[in-house]
């Protein structure tokens, strides 16, 4: 059993969460303006955050059917995050000695952004005990690309190869684009798991740099994307809880954090999901915050949700046997925090 929480994968956080059979009042409360302290902030972020979704540009050469890129331009320019906004994200992260997972992409793909290697030479000089992952759709990953990421430093690298938006999924295709992929890097091609017609995958490192690469039929098991994508939508409201905003900062490549990475943010009906810019904020007031807290208090039960949630098939690994003790674990907190 993982003894700390924000070091816990996301398979094992629920369970480890409710072991303690309580969560913080700040996290959950309709108010935040309750009186908590800045470090009591940064100890209930260390304690609960264990990973920061950081999207460096906003570029991506792909435009996925089953993706909005696919329905808004990120394809004609390139935008990247601020000096100052990073560097800020970055000190916040060095002032609690984070020591966990930070993700480098969003909607975007990480390689194609010409600063990616100076950021992750900054995050390594400064939160050295961090560990630094992110997707790519392995258009532009090479063998010199893994050599200048192995002089850096360990990365994680999760790669997906997408099918083209008028091609459907299918085995035979995928498999050799798996080949393709596998010569492009000149290493032994091999598949460690294939569910026929769902996933294709299989992982391994090259100096020193892991690299997990799929294949997945995102077109049958993708996320709407709050809706954005029409065919995903699920046919019923979701019920089930989600972690991700208790686990999970994220912040796009305008600085703007947003209470989930499912939420797309360049869609003009999700600005009111906005939580505000890293330039007049901080992660800590970031993490407790009202409209934070709202998506904590819905997403931590099982009840039908609300809002953008409703669209979302974003997998979780709740038992609906918790239910009562999640009703029981919200409502002391909400007693707590509303004195």
């Amino acid at each position: 059993m993982y003894k700390e929480l924000h070091k816990t994968p996301g398979a094992g956080y629920w369970k480890r969460l409710l072991l303690e059979q309580f969560i913080e009042p700040a996290i959950v409360c309709q108010k935040d303006s309750m009186a908590i302290t800045d470090n009591e902030k940064l100890r209930v972020f260390k304690k609960y955050v264990n990973i920061i979704n950081i999207e460096t540009s906003s570029y991506c050469n792909r435009k996925c059917n089953y993706c909005p890129v696919s329905q808004y331009d990120r394809y004609s320019e390139k935008k990247y995050m601020s000096d100052i906004v990073f560097t800020k994200i970055i000190n916040d992260l060095r002032s609690i000695q984070y020591n966990s997972t930070l993700c480098l992409n969003l909607y975007n793909e990480p390689l194609a952004d010409n600063h990616i290697f100076d950021r992750i030479k900054q995050i390594k000089k400064s939160i050295p005990n961090s560990l630094i992952f992110f997707n790519s759709n392995g258009d532009y990953l090479t063998v010199p690309i893994i050599e200048k990421l192995s002089e850096i430093g360990p990365v994680i690298i999760n790669v997906t190869l997408h099918q083209k938006p008028d091609e459907e999924y299918n085995d035979e295709d995928r498999i050799k684009h798996f080949r393709k992929f596998f010569k492009k890097l000149n290493i032994p091609f091999k598949i460690d798991t294939l569910i026929p017609e769902k996933t294709i995958k299989t992982s391994f490192k090259q100096n020193g740099i892991k690299i997990m690469v799929n294949a997945i039929n995102y077109n049958e098991s993708g996320n709407s994307r709050s809706g954005i994508i029409k065919h995903l939508i699920p046919k019923q409201i979701r019920t089930n809880p989600c972690l991700r905003p208790f686990r999970e900062i994220t912040i796009d490549y305008n600085g703007d954090s947003w209470p989930c990475c499912n939420i797309f943010p360049d869609a003009p009906q999700n600005i009111n999901y906005k939580i505000a810019n890293l330039q007049d904020s901080n992660l800590f007031d970031i993490y407790i915050n009202e409209k934070m807290n709202y998506f904590r208090r819905m997403l931590f039960i099982f009840s039908e949700k609300e809002s953008i949630c409703k669209f979302c098939s974003d997998p979780d690994n709740s038992e609906i046997t918790s239910k009562k003790q999640r009703d029981e674990i919200l409502q002391t907190a909400m007693n707590y925090g509303e004195k």
